[in-house]
Protein backbone atom coordinates (compact mmCIF):
# COMPACT_ATOMS: atom_id res chain seq x y z
CA UNK A 1 0.00 0.00 0.00
CA UNK A 2 1.50 3.32 -0.81
CA UNK A 3 1.24 6.50 1.38
CA UNK A 4 -0.84 7.93 -0.56
CA UNK A 5 -3.55 5.06 -0.28
CA UNK A 6 -6.60 5.57 2.37
CA UNK A 7 -5.71 2.15 5.02
CA UNK A 8 -8.27 -0.61 4.47
CA UNK A 9 -10.87 -0.99 7.16
CA UNK A 10 -10.58 -4.36 8.17
CA UNK A 11 -13.38 -4.29 11.04
CA UNK A 12 -16.21 -2.51 11.70
CA UNK A 13 -18.11 -2.64 15.00
CA UNK A 14 -21.58 -1.12 16.39
CA UNK A 15 -20.81 2.37 16.31
CA UNK A 16 -19.27 2.62 13.00
CA UNK A 17 -22.17 0.10 11.32
CA UNK A 18 -25.03 3.05 12.89
CA UNK A 19 -22.80 5.61 11.15
CA UNK A 20 -22.77 4.16 7.92
CA UNK A 21 -26.55 3.72 8.32
CA UNK A 22 -27.16 6.98 9.22
CA UNK A 23 -25.47 8.08 5.87
CA UNK A 24 -27.50 5.64 4.16
CA UNK A 25 -30.89 6.44 4.84
CA UNK A 26 -30.11 9.87 3.87
CA UNK A 27 -29.00 8.87 0.96
CA UNK A 28 -32.37 6.99 0.42
CA UNK A 29 -34.13 10.60 1.43
CA UNK A 30 -33.09 11.94 -1.03
CA UNK A 31 -33.74 9.24 -3.48
CA UNK A 32 -37.20 8.59 -2.22
CA UNK A 33 -39.62 10.55 -4.55
CA UNK A 34 -37.89 9.22 -7.19
CA UNK A 35 -38.07 5.59 -5.45
CA UNK A 36 -41.68 6.63 -5.21
CA UNK A 37 -42.22 7.63 -8.92
CA UNK A 38 -41.10 4.48 -9.89
CA UNK A 39 -43.46 1.84 -8.03
CA UNK A 40 -45.47 0.16 -10.02
CA UNK A 41 -44.66 -3.27 -8.40
CA UNK A 42 -46.63 -5.15 -6.98
CA UNK A 43 -49.29 -2.34 -7.23
CA UNK A 44 -48.56 0.84 -8.85
CA UNK A 45 -49.08 2.91 -5.57
CA UNK A 46 -46.01 4.96 -5.39
CA UNK A 47 -45.24 4.69 -1.98
CA UNK A 48 -41.71 2.60 -1.73
CA UNK A 49 -39.84 5.60 -1.42
CA UNK A 50 -41.64 6.89 2.02
CA UNK A 51 -41.95 4.02 2.97
CA UNK A 52 -38.28 2.23 3.41
CA UNK A 53 -37.06 6.46 4.21
CA UNK A 54 -39.59 6.00 7.74
CA UNK A 55 -38.71 2.41 8.37
CA UNK A 56 -35.31 3.16 8.28
CA UNK A 57 -35.65 6.58 9.91
CA UNK A 58 -37.41 4.31 13.09
CA UNK A 59 -34.22 1.79 12.92
CA UNK A 60 -31.65 4.32 13.08
CA UNK A 61 -33.67 6.12 16.16
CA UNK A 62 -33.97 3.08 18.40
CA UNK A 63 -29.97 2.01 17.82
CA UNK A 64 -28.98 5.40 18.61
CA UNK A 65 -31.53 5.29 21.77
CA UNK A 66 -29.97 2.30 22.54
CA UNK A 67 -26.63 3.32 23.50
CA UNK A 68 -24.81 0.11 22.36
CA UNK A 69 -21.30 -0.25 21.15
CA UNK A 70 -21.24 -3.54 19.70
CA UNK A 71 -22.06 -4.80 16.14
CA UNK A 72 -24.23 -7.42 17.09
CA UNK A 73 -26.65 -5.56 20.19
CA UNK A 74 -26.45 -2.36 17.34
CA UNK A 75 -27.42 -4.76 14.31
CA UNK A 76 -30.17 -6.24 16.81
CA UNK A 77 -31.42 -2.30 17.87
CA UNK A 78 -31.92 -1.09 14.10
CA UNK A 79 -33.69 -5.04 13.57
CA UNK A 80 -36.21 -3.72 16.09
CA UNK A 81 -36.61 -0.13 15.14
CA UNK A 82 -37.33 -1.14 12.11
CA UNK A 83 -39.90 -3.73 12.81
CA UNK A 84 -42.02 -1.23 15.32
CA UNK A 85 -41.66 1.50 12.57
CA UNK A 86 -42.00 -0.68 9.62
CA UNK A 87 -44.03 1.31 6.62
CA UNK A 88 -45.58 -0.88 3.41
CA UNK A 89 -44.82 -3.86 2.17
CA UNK A 90 -40.93 -3.08 1.36
CA UNK A 91 -40.56 -1.57 4.99
CA UNK A 92 -41.47 -4.90 6.80
CA UNK A 93 -39.11 -6.60 3.86
CA UNK A 94 -36.49 -4.59 4.88
CA UNK A 95 -37.00 -4.93 8.75
CA UNK A 96 -36.76 -8.79 7.89
CA UNK A 97 -33.07 -8.24 6.14
CA UNK A 98 -31.94 -6.18 9.09
CA UNK A 99 -33.07 -9.36 11.63
CA UNK A 100 -31.21 -11.56 9.48
CA UNK A 101 -28.39 -9.47 9.33
CA UNK A 102 -28.31 -9.32 13.33
CA UNK A 103 -29.01 -12.82 14.15
CA UNK A 104 -26.00 -13.77 12.12
CA UNK A 105 -23.78 -11.41 14.28
CA UNK A 106 -25.28 -12.27 17.72
CA UNK A 107 -22.59 -11.33 20.38
CA UNK A 108 -20.11 -9.73 17.92
CA UNK A 109 -18.10 -6.87 19.17
CA UNK A 110 -17.30 -6.25 15.90
CA UNK A 111 -17.04 -7.82 12.37
CA UNK A 112 -14.57 -8.76 9.81
CA UNK A 113 -15.07 -9.14 6.17
CA UNK A 114 -15.87 -12.97 6.53
CA UNK A 115 -18.53 -12.12 9.22
CA UNK A 116 -19.94 -9.13 7.13
CA UNK A 117 -20.52 -11.23 4.03
CA UNK A 118 -22.35 -14.23 6.25
CA UNK A 119 -24.87 -11.55 8.17
CA UNK A 120 -25.31 -10.29 4.74
CA UNK A 121 -26.45 -14.10 3.45
CA UNK A 122 -28.65 -14.13 6.69
CA UNK A 123 -30.35 -11.43 5.84
CA UNK A 124 -31.40 -12.57 2.14
CA UNK A 125 -32.13 -15.87 3.12
CA UNK A 126 -34.42 -14.11 6.33
CA UNK A 127 -36.16 -11.71 4.05
CA UNK A 128 -37.04 -14.49 1.68
CA UNK A 129 -38.66 -16.58 4.11
CA UNK A 130 -40.41 -13.72 5.28
CA UNK A 131 -42.27 -13.57 2.29
CA UNK A 132 -45.57 -15.26 1.37
CA UNK A 133 -44.79 -15.59 -2.39
CA UNK A 134 -41.37 -14.13 -3.17
CA UNK A 135 -40.63 -12.99 -6.64
CA UNK A 136 -37.82 -12.80 -9.36
CA UNK A 137 -37.03 -9.32 -10.12
CA UNK A 138 -37.70 -7.96 -6.85
CA UNK A 139 -35.34 -6.86 -3.51
CA UNK A 140 -35.42 -9.93 -2.53
CA UNK A 141 -33.41 -11.04 -6.10
CA UNK A 142 -31.16 -8.42 -5.42
CA UNK A 143 -30.47 -9.22 -1.59
CA UNK A 144 -29.64 -13.04 -2.64
CA UNK A 145 -27.18 -11.72 -5.62
CA UNK A 146 -25.50 -9.11 -2.90
CA UNK A 147 -24.85 -11.56 -0.78
CA UNK A 148 -23.13 -13.79 -3.67
CA UNK A 149 -21.23 -10.87 -4.47
CA UNK A 150 -20.37 -10.50 -0.56
CA UNK A 151 -18.57 -13.76 0.01
CA UNK A 152 -16.51 -13.52 -3.12
CA UNK A 153 -15.25 -10.73 -2.29
CA UNK A 154 -14.61 -11.62 1.19
CA UNK A 155 -12.69 -14.47 0.08
CA UNK A 156 -10.37 -12.91 -2.33
CA UNK A 157 -9.72 -9.31 -0.37
CA UNK A 158 -10.60 -9.46 3.91
CA UNK A 159 -11.30 -5.37 4.38
CA UNK A 160 -15.06 -4.17 4.66
CA UNK A 161 -14.47 -1.54 2.73
CA UNK A 162 -13.95 -3.74 -0.37
CA UNK A 163 -16.31 -5.96 0.25
CA UNK A 164 -18.93 -2.91 0.66
CA UNK A 165 -18.01 -1.63 -2.47
CA UNK A 166 -18.19 -4.69 -4.30
CA UNK A 167 -21.69 -5.50 -2.74
CA UNK A 168 -22.78 -1.54 -4.13
CA UNK A 169 -21.57 -2.83 -7.60
CA UNK A 170 -23.62 -5.51 -7.72
CA UNK A 171 -26.92 -4.29 -6.21
CA UNK A 172 -26.64 -1.27 -8.89
CA UNK A 173 -25.85 -4.21 -11.84
CA UNK A 174 -28.96 -6.11 -10.03
CA UNK A 175 -31.26 -3.16 -10.20
CA UNK A 176 -30.53 -2.41 -14.04
CA UNK A 177 -31.61 -6.10 -14.34
CA UNK A 178 -35.07 -6.07 -12.60
CA UNK A 179 -36.63 -4.25 -15.46
CA UNK A 180 -35.96 -6.83 -17.67
CA UNK A 181 -37.23 -9.81 -15.08
CA UNK A 182 -41.23 -8.84 -14.49
CA UNK A 183 -43.28 -8.11 -17.24
CA UNK A 184 -45.05 -5.47 -15.21
CA UNK A 185 -41.66 -3.68 -15.11
CA UNK A 186 -40.81 -3.60 -19.10
CA UNK A 187 -44.16 -2.43 -19.34
CA UNK A 188 -43.60 0.57 -17.30
CA UNK A 189 -40.04 0.85 -18.70
CA UNK A 190 -38.66 1.06 -15.09
CA UNK A 191 -36.26 -1.05 -13.02
CA UNK A 192 -37.83 -2.23 -9.64
CA UNK A 193 -38.84 0.60 -7.09
CA UNK A 194 -37.51 -1.83 -3.96
CA UNK A 195 -34.54 -3.10 -5.62
CA UNK A 196 -33.35 0.46 -6.12
CA UNK A 197 -34.27 1.42 -2.86
CA UNK A 198 -32.18 -1.60 -1.15
CA UNK A 199 -29.61 -0.85 -3.56
CA UNK A 200 -29.00 2.87 -2.50
CA UNK A 201 -29.08 1.33 1.12
CA UNK A 202 -25.75 -0.67 0.18
CA UNK A 203 -24.36 2.60 -1.78
CA UNK A 204 -24.73 5.00 0.95
CA UNK A 205 -22.92 2.28 3.51
CA UNK A 206 -20.27 2.01 1.14
CA UNK A 207 -19.61 5.26 0.40
CA UNK A 208 -19.69 6.33 3.69
CA UNK A 209 -17.54 4.39 5.38
CA UNK A 210 -15.04 5.05 2.73
CA UNK A 211 -15.62 8.89 3.52
CA UNK A 212 -16.84 9.63 0.16
CA UNK A 213 -19.33 12.42 0.15
CA UNK A 214 -23.04 11.48 -0.74
CA UNK A 215 -24.26 12.25 -4.15
CA UNK A 216 -26.82 15.46 -3.67
CA UNK A 217 -28.69 14.44 -6.91
CA UNK A 218 -30.87 11.49 -7.51
CA UNK A 219 -29.55 8.50 -9.84
CA UNK A 220 -29.77 9.03 -13.40
CA UNK A 221 -32.67 6.72 -13.96
CA UNK A 222 -35.86 6.75 -15.47
CA UNK A 223 -38.18 9.96 -13.31
CA UNK A 224 -41.42 8.04 -14.50
CA UNK A 225 -42.92 4.80 -15.84
CA UNK A 226 -45.67 4.39 -17.66
CA UNK A 227 -48.86 5.29 -16.50
CA UNK A 228 -50.21 1.89 -14.96
CA UNK A 229 -53.84 2.05 -13.10
CA UNK A 230 -54.76 -0.51 -10.64
CA UNK A 231 -57.26 -2.73 -11.97
CA UNK A 232 -60.36 -2.97 -10.28
CA UNK A 233 -60.01 -6.40 -8.77
CA UNK A 234 -56.89 -6.04 -7.32
CA UNK A 235 -57.10 -5.93 -3.45
CA UNK A 236 -57.60 -2.00 -2.88
CA UNK A 237 -56.65 -0.91 0.80
CA UNK A 238 -52.96 -1.50 2.40
CA UNK A 239 -53.77 -2.68 5.59
CA UNK A 240 -50.98 -2.87 8.33
CA UNK A 241 -50.98 -3.25 12.22
CA UNK A 242 -49.00 -4.26 15.23
CA UNK A 243 -50.49 -7.07 17.44
CA UNK A 244 -48.67 -6.51 21.17
CA UNK A 245 -49.55 -10.17 23.03
CA UNK A 246 -48.93 -13.37 23.92
CA UNK A 247 -48.15 -16.75 22.53
CA UNK A 248 -48.65 -14.52 19.39
CA UNK A 249 -47.76 -17.25 16.02
CA UNK A 250 -46.41 -15.33 13.22
CA UNK A 251 -47.14 -18.22 11.12
CA UNK A 252 -50.96 -19.09 11.97
CA UNK A 253 -51.61 -15.33 11.75
CA UNK A 254 -50.21 -15.14 8.16
CA UNK A 255 -52.50 -18.15 7.24
CA UNK A 256 -55.54 -16.44 8.39
CA UNK A 257 -54.76 -13.01 6.19
CA UNK A 258 -54.07 -15.00 3.56
CA UNK A 259 -57.88 -15.79 3.35
CA UNK A 260 -58.54 -12.24 3.19
CA UNK A 261 -55.72 -10.50 0.95
CA UNK A 262 -52.18 -10.91 -0.86
CA UNK A 263 -49.01 -9.85 -0.36
CA UNK A 264 -49.11 -11.01 3.08
CA UNK A 265 -46.73 -10.10 5.68
CA UNK A 266 -46.62 -11.24 9.88
CA UNK A 267 -43.29 -11.64 11.16
CA UNK A 268 -42.05 -11.03 14.90
CA UNK A 269 -42.35 -12.88 17.98
CA UNK A 270 -44.32 -14.67 20.75
CA UNK A 271 -44.59 -10.85 21.91
CA UNK A 272 -45.44 -8.70 18.79
CA UNK A 273 -46.15 -9.26 15.11
CA UNK A 274 -46.25 -7.00 12.07
CA UNK A 275 -48.83 -7.28 10.02
CA UNK A 276 -48.98 -6.52 6.47
CA UNK A 277 -51.90 -7.26 3.51
CA UNK A 278 -53.73 -5.38 0.88
CA UNK A 279 -57.15 -6.40 1.51
CA UNK A 280 -60.90 -5.72 0.54
CA UNK A 281 -61.61 -6.36 4.17
CA UNK A 282 -59.27 -4.26 6.35
CA UNK A 283 -61.62 -4.01 9.08
CA UNK A 284 -61.71 -8.15 9.66
CA UNK A 285 -58.19 -7.94 9.40
CA UNK A 286 -58.08 -5.97 12.49
CA UNK A 287 -60.62 -7.49 14.36
CA UNK A 288 -58.96 -10.65 13.99
CA UNK A 289 -55.51 -9.06 15.19
CA UNK A 290 -57.52 -7.47 18.38
CA UNK A 291 -58.67 -10.96 19.29
CA UNK A 292 -55.01 -12.10 19.67
CA UNK A 293 -53.74 -8.98 21.90
CA UNK A 294 -53.41 -5.36 21.64
CA UNK A 295 -53.66 -3.61 18.30
CA UNK A 296 -52.13 -0.38 17.31
CA UNK A 297 -50.30 1.53 14.99
CA UNK A 298 -52.97 0.81 12.34
CA UNK A 299 -52.43 2.33 9.35
CA UNK A 300 -54.66 1.61 5.77
CA UNK A 301 -54.29 3.35 2.77
CA UNK A 302 -56.84 3.13 -0.56
CA UNK A 303 -54.13 2.23 -3.01
CA UNK A 304 -56.66 3.84 -6.20
CA UNK A 305 -56.24 6.93 -4.64
CA UNK A 306 -52.23 6.55 -4.08
CA UNK A 307 -52.32 5.47 -7.90
CA UNK A 308 -54.40 8.55 -8.71
CA UNK A 309 -52.08 10.84 -7.13
CA UNK A 310 -48.87 8.63 -8.34
CA UNK A 311 -50.63 9.21 -12.48
CA UNK A 312 -51.07 12.91 -11.34
CA UNK A 313 -47.80 14.24 -9.76
CA UNK A 314 -44.82 11.00 -10.05
CA UNK A 315 -44.74 10.50 -6.48
CA UNK A 316 -47.49 9.47 -3.85
CA UNK A 317 -47.40 12.94 -2.19
CA UNK A 318 -46.93 12.09 1.84
CA UNK A 319 -48.48 14.01 4.06
CA UNK A 320 -46.56 16.95 6.13
CA UNK A 321 -45.42 15.85 9.66
CA UNK A 322 -48.83 15.49 11.54
CA UNK A 323 -47.28 15.96 15.13
CA UNK A 324 -44.48 16.70 17.10
CA UNK A 325 -43.12 15.26 20.15
CA UNK A 326 -42.04 17.61 22.96
CA UNK A 327 -40.05 16.11 25.94
CA UNK A 328 -39.51 17.77 29.30
CA UNK A 329 -36.43 16.06 30.52
CA UNK A 330 -34.16 16.26 33.02
CA UNK A 331 -30.38 15.39 32.41
CA UNK A 332 -28.26 16.31 29.06
CA UNK A 333 -27.89 12.67 28.30
CA UNK A 334 -31.62 11.98 28.51
CA UNK A 335 -32.27 15.08 26.43
CA UNK A 336 -29.59 13.94 23.75
CA UNK A 337 -31.20 10.88 23.58
CA UNK A 338 -34.85 12.28 23.09
CA UNK A 339 -33.13 14.35 20.44
CA UNK A 340 -31.94 11.74 19.25
CA UNK A 341 -35.23 10.03 18.44
CA UNK A 342 -36.68 13.77 17.08
CA UNK A 343 -37.95 15.04 19.93
CA UNK A 344 -38.24 19.38 20.68
CA UNK A 345 -36.50 19.13 24.76
CA UNK A 346 -37.92 21.12 27.31
CA UNK A 347 -37.24 21.74 31.12
CA UNK A 348 -39.29 21.58 33.94
CA UNK A 349 -38.56 25.05 35.53
CA UNK A 350 -40.46 28.18 35.72
CA UNK A 351 -40.28 28.94 32.25
CA UNK A 352 -42.23 25.62 31.15
CA UNK A 353 -44.75 27.50 29.39
CA UNK A 354 -43.22 29.63 27.76
CA UNK A 355 -40.30 26.93 26.37
CA UNK A 356 -43.54 24.86 25.05
CA UNK A 357 -45.07 27.33 23.61
CA UNK A 358 -42.01 28.27 21.56
CA UNK A 359 -41.11 24.50 20.68
CA UNK A 360 -44.34 24.33 19.17
CA UNK A 361 -43.93 27.06 16.99
CA UNK A 362 -41.01 25.80 15.79
CA UNK A 363 -42.29 22.42 14.73
CA UNK A 364 -44.64 24.20 12.46
CA UNK A 365 -46.58 21.08 13.23
CA UNK A 366 -50.28 21.01 13.86
CA UNK A 367 -50.69 18.79 16.80
CA UNK A 368 -48.03 17.96 19.58
CA UNK A 369 -47.37 15.34 22.15
CA UNK A 370 -45.72 16.29 25.88
CA UNK A 371 -43.98 13.67 26.79
CA UNK A 372 -42.71 13.91 30.77
CA UNK A 373 -40.41 11.69 31.98
CA UNK A 374 -40.36 12.18 35.50
CA UNK A 375 -43.88 12.36 37.97
CA UNK A 376 -43.16 15.87 39.47
CA UNK A 377 -42.10 17.33 36.30
CA UNK A 378 -45.40 15.79 34.76
CA UNK A 379 -47.50 17.33 37.45
CA UNK A 380 -45.81 20.55 36.29
CA UNK A 381 -46.34 19.89 33.16
CA UNK A 382 -50.21 18.89 33.52
CA UNK A 383 -50.91 21.70 35.50
CA UNK A 384 -49.47 24.87 33.12
CA UNK A 385 -51.23 23.28 30.19
CA UNK A 386 -54.23 22.86 31.87
CA UNK A 387 -53.79 26.57 32.74
CA UNK A 388 -52.91 27.20 29.34
CA UNK A 389 -55.91 25.41 27.93
CA UNK A 390 -53.92 23.86 25.81
CA UNK A 391 -54.88 19.78 26.85
CA UNK A 392 -58.25 20.79 25.20
CA UNK A 393 -56.76 21.95 22.10
CA UNK A 394 -54.36 20.04 19.74
CA UNK A 395 -51.99 18.96 22.63
CA UNK A 396 -51.53 15.87 24.52
CA UNK A 397 -49.56 15.11 27.30
CA UNK A 398 -48.50 11.58 28.46
CA UNK A 399 -46.67 11.08 32.24
CA UNK A 400 -44.47 8.03 32.90
CA UNK A 401 -43.44 6.67 36.23
CA UNK A 402 -39.82 7.15 35.35
CA UNK A 403 -37.55 8.24 32.42
CA UNK A 404 -36.77 4.57 31.45
CA UNK A 405 -40.67 3.82 30.35
CA UNK A 406 -40.53 7.59 28.90
CA UNK A 407 -37.58 6.52 26.42
CA UNK A 408 -40.07 3.47 25.63
CA UNK A 409 -43.17 5.98 25.09
CA UNK A 410 -40.86 7.62 22.51
CA UNK A 411 -39.46 5.03 20.60
CA UNK A 412 -44.01 4.91 19.56
CA UNK A 413 -43.58 7.76 18.18
CA UNK A 414 -44.15 8.49 14.93
CA UNK A 415 -44.63 11.96 13.45
CA UNK A 416 -47.30 11.15 10.71
CA UNK A 417 -49.51 9.82 13.08
CA UNK A 418 -52.70 12.58 14.98
CA UNK A 419 -51.63 13.47 18.31
CA UNK A 420 -54.44 11.49 19.85
CA UNK A 421 -53.50 8.22 17.50
CA UNK A 422 -49.38 8.49 19.02
CA UNK A 423 -50.84 8.55 22.62
CA UNK A 424 -52.57 5.31 22.23
CA UNK A 425 -49.29 4.35 20.84
CA UNK A 426 -47.26 5.64 23.99
CA UNK A 427 -48.94 4.70 26.76
CA UNK A 428 -49.05 0.71 25.25
CA UNK A 429 -45.61 1.06 25.15
CA UNK A 430 -44.00 1.09 28.53
CA UNK A 431 -46.18 -2.05 29.68
CA UNK A 432 -43.39 -4.13 28.17
CA UNK A 433 -40.41 -2.94 30.29
CA UNK A 434 -39.86 -3.03 34.22
CA UNK A 435 -38.03 -0.20 36.52
CA UNK A 436 -36.53 0.10 39.22
CA UNK A 437 -34.40 3.35 40.91
CA UNK A 438 -31.70 3.96 42.85
CA UNK A 439 -31.62 7.05 44.94
CA UNK A 440 -29.93 8.61 48.28
CA UNK A 441 -32.01 8.68 51.74
CA UNK A 442 -32.69 12.25 51.17
CA UNK A 443 -34.20 12.16 47.96
CA UNK A 444 -36.38 8.77 49.06
CA UNK A 445 -37.44 11.16 51.96
CA UNK A 446 -38.20 13.33 49.58
CA UNK A 447 -40.82 10.90 48.26
CA UNK A 448 -42.16 9.91 51.41
CA UNK A 449 -40.26 6.80 51.76
CA UNK A 450 -37.98 6.24 55.00
CA UNK A 451 -34.92 4.04 54.93
CA UNK A 452 -32.29 3.71 57.07
CA UNK A 453 -28.87 5.29 56.64
CA UNK A 454 -27.54 3.46 54.25
CA UNK A 455 -26.04 5.19 51.24
CA UNK A 456 -28.57 3.27 48.59
CA UNK A 457 -31.73 2.71 48.51
CA UNK A 458 -33.38 0.98 46.21
CA UNK A 459 -37.35 1.49 44.88
CA UNK A 460 -39.59 -0.02 42.67
CA UNK A 461 -42.85 2.21 42.10
CA UNK A 462 -42.28 4.19 44.89
CA UNK A 463 -41.45 1.59 47.35
CA UNK A 464 -38.60 0.65 49.39
CA UNK A 465 -37.04 -2.61 48.20
CA UNK A 466 -33.33 -2.82 49.08
CA UNK A 467 -30.77 -0.83 50.50
CA UNK A 468 -27.11 -1.02 50.71
CA UNK A 469 -23.92 0.48 51.06
CA UNK A 470 -22.61 -0.71 47.65
CA UNK A 471 -24.55 0.52 45.14
CA UNK A 472 -23.31 -2.25 42.68
CA UNK A 473 -24.87 -4.94 44.96
CA UNK A 474 -28.14 -3.08 45.10
CA UNK A 475 -28.40 -2.73 41.43
CA UNK A 476 -28.50 -6.13 41.26
CA UNK A 477 -30.67 -6.84 44.28
CA UNK A 478 -33.03 -4.61 42.85
CA UNK A 479 -32.78 -6.42 38.92
CA UNK A 480 -33.03 -9.97 40.23
CA UNK A 481 -36.27 -8.38 41.98
CA UNK A 482 -37.18 -7.13 38.31
CA UNK A 483 -36.94 -10.57 36.85
CA UNK A 484 -33.68 -9.89 35.01
CA UNK A 485 -32.33 -13.22 35.07
CA UNK A 486 -35.22 -14.24 32.10
CA UNK A 487 -35.31 -10.50 30.44
CA UNK A 488 -33.22 -10.04 27.31
CA UNK A 489 -32.14 -6.66 28.02
CA UNK A 490 -30.95 -4.52 31.05
CA UNK A 491 -30.78 -1.00 30.76
CA UNK A 492 -29.05 1.40 33.10
CA UNK A 493 -29.15 5.14 33.23
CA UNK A 494 -26.29 6.55 35.43
CA UNK A 495 -27.45 10.16 36.97
CA UNK A 496 -25.62 12.97 37.04
CA UNK A 497 -23.96 12.48 40.13
CA UNK A 498 -22.30 9.12 39.78
CA UNK A 499 -18.15 8.93 39.03
CA UNK A 500 -16.30 7.95 36.17
CA UNK A 501 -14.84 4.70 38.38
CA UNK A 502 -18.50 4.33 39.64
CA UNK A 503 -20.10 4.25 36.28
CA UNK A 504 -16.99 1.26 35.14
CA UNK A 505 -18.07 -0.82 38.60
CA UNK A 506 -21.69 -0.86 37.71
CA UNK A 507 -21.24 -2.18 34.16
CA UNK A 508 -18.03 -4.74 34.98
CA UNK A 509 -20.73 -5.67 37.86
CA UNK A 510 -23.55 -6.00 36.07
CA UNK A 511 -22.10 -7.81 33.14
CA UNK A 512 -20.09 -10.27 34.92
CA UNK A 513 -23.80 -11.27 37.61
CA UNK A 514 -25.65 -11.09 34.48
CA UNK A 515 -23.95 -12.38 31.33
CA UNK A 516 -26.63 -14.25 29.59
CA UNK A 517 -28.64 -10.51 28.76
CA UNK A 518 -27.89 -7.44 27.04
CA UNK A 519 -26.50 -4.97 29.63
CA UNK A 520 -26.81 -1.10 28.30
CA UNK A 521 -25.26 2.06 30.38
CA UNK A 522 -26.16 4.73 29.10
CA UNK A 523 -25.58 8.58 31.29
CA UNK A 524 -28.73 10.31 31.46
CA UNK A 525 -27.41 12.70 33.81
CA UNK A 526 -30.43 13.00 35.94
CA UNK A 527 -30.54 14.86 39.25
CA UNK A 528 -33.48 12.83 40.48
CA UNK A 529 -31.98 9.49 40.88
CA UNK A 530 -28.53 7.80 41.15
CA UNK A 531 -29.62 4.78 38.69
CA UNK A 532 -32.73 4.00 36.62
CA UNK A 533 -33.01 0.39 35.78
CA UNK A 534 -35.05 -1.26 33.32
CA UNK A 535 -35.44 -4.83 32.02
CA UNK A 536 -37.48 -5.92 29.28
Amino acid sequence: MTSGQPRAIDRCDGTRLLAVVVDATELLARRGNLIDALNVFPVPDGDTGTNLVLTMRAAVRAARASGTTGIGATAAALARGALLGAHGNSGVIVSQYLRGFARALTGHDDADALAFARALDEASATAHAAVDRPVEGTMLTLAREVARAAMDSARADRSVDSLLAAVADEARAAVERTRDSLPVLRQAGVVDAGALGLATLLEGMSLSLRGEPLPSEPAQLPAQPAALGVPADVYSYCTEFVINGVGLDPSAIRGEMRQLGDSVLAVGDAQLVRVHLHTFQPTRAIDYGSSLGVVGQIKVDDMQVQNRRLRTCGHAVPEATRCALLVIADGEGFAELFRSLGAAIVTGDATLLDQLQRAVRETGAPEYVVLADEAGLASHASESLATAGWLAGSGRLLSTRDPAQCVAAALAFQSEHTADENLRAMERAPRGIRTARIVTPAQAALLRSTANQDRFVGLVDDRIEVTGDDLVRVAVALLTRLGADSSEVITVYLGRAISADEASSIASGLRARFPGQQVEIIDGGQSHGLLYLACE
